[in-house]
This record gives structure tokens, C-alpha cells and sequence, in this order.
């Protein structure tokens, strides 16, 4: 299926705004940017307030009653591994395409029976994935999921807020809050990300 016979998307994430991070950001923009195309999206997000314990425990109820109502949804998206693992079923049930996303440590996650047999056994079962980096995807086939069925696509970047525009000295600024004026000979390393081990 390519993207001009694409007509109707389910998106399915427990990773979403407003809670904050990098899985949520990227739910959050890949659904807007379906919603913005002429493809009509449904979506099944975790939100917060609600039990993450019952979301997971009525997630085959509430996905039957979305295609119940809406019987012409042709893919459903998985937003990473561990949803893959919980939405196994629906690609037998439903008979439409289901891409899972990976995006590093969902693959790389070190508890053993994930590793062993969740990863290789259940997830690898699905015909078509889609990784975030080649070092992801290479992670995944080190944990048994085929190649074949592997597709790198990048995050992507906002360029409006990527591109350098005219404004106010980011360095004074920097140097100001963290104190160090006077100092301009000293070099900062900034990391983005979230600070666990990897």
C-alpha cells in the first residue's frame, strides 16, 4: 500500500501529551502531521489521569468498538515495541497492515524474558516495521526481528525551529544563568535527551 491509496489510520500510543518526552513528542507529531494530510486518523492514546493499569487491561475492548464504528481502517500504527507485544492480536483479528515504530530502548530494554522471547517470539511476528536510527534497526535484528521487514525512517526535524533565526546572543544569555560571565574562554557541552543509562 503507498501513501496515495492510504485513506484511514488508527494510531494506537501510551505515549502522548501531555505528558512529556521523546516517544510523546514523536506520537503526538506523527498523528498531527496524518490529521493535517486527507487521511481520516482515529487514535487510541493514554491519557493522563487515567489508570495506565486499566488502559492496558480494556485496550482490546476499546480497539474492537473503534473498528466496530470505523470497519474501513486499512493500518494501524504502534507506537513502539511494548505496545506491539500488547497489540500482537489485532493483525489476526483484523486483517489490516500494523506497523510497530522502534525507537532504541524499547528494543534494548535488559530484562531478560523481554529479550528472550517477547522480542523474538511475539513481536517479531509482524510483517513490516519501522525503525528511528540504523542503530536501532540493527539492535532489532540482533534480537531476532528479520531484516527484510525492516524500514529506517529518521526522525524528523521542525525546521521552522531548527533554522538559526536573528535574535538575542544565546551565549550571553547562557552564561548569564548558569553564572559564568567572564568566562567566555570556557566551552559548554549541552546534551539533549533523557539522562538514564543506555
Amino acid at each position: 500500500m503507498n501513501s496515495s491509496t492510504l485513506r484511514e489510520v488508527l494510531f494506537i500510543s501510551h505515549k502522548f501529551p501531555p505528558s512529556t518526552g521523546g516517544m510523546e513528542k514523536f506520537s503526538y507529531e506523527l498523528v498531527h502531521g496524518f490529521e493535517e494530510s486527507n487521511v481520516t486518523v482515529h487514535k487510541l492514546v493514554f491519557t493522563v489521569g487515567e489508570s495506565k493499569l486499566w488502559w492496558f487491561l480494556s485496550l482490546r475492548n476499546r480497539v474492537r468498538a473503534i473498528f466496530s464504528k470505523h470497519p474501513s481502517i486499512q493500518v494501524v500504527h504502534i507506537n513502539d515495541a511494548l505496545m506491539a507485544f500488547f497489540c500482537r492480536w489485532i493483525q489476526n483479528e483484523f486483517k489490516v497492515v500494523v506497523i510497530p515504530t522502534f525507537h532504541g530502548l524499547d528494543v534494548v530494554f535488559p530484562l531478560g524474558i523481554y529479550q528472550r522471547k517477547i522480542l523474538p517470539r511475539y513481536i517479531a511476528a509482524y510483517n513490516s516495521f519501522v525503525c528511528v536510527s540504523r542503530a536501532t534497526a540493527q539492535a532489532a535484528i540482533e534480537r531476532g526481528i528479520p531484516p527484510d521487514r525492516i524500514q529506517v525512517i529518521n526522525n524528523g526535524v521542525d525546521h521552522d525551529i531548527a533554522t538559526p533565526k536573528p535574535g538575542p546572543d544565546i551565549n550571553k544569555i547562557l552564561f548569564s544563568q548558569l553564572g559564568l560571565q567572564g568566562k567566555k574562554d570556557k566551552k559548554i557541552i549541552v546534551g539533549l535527551g533523557r539522562g538514564v543509562r543506555r
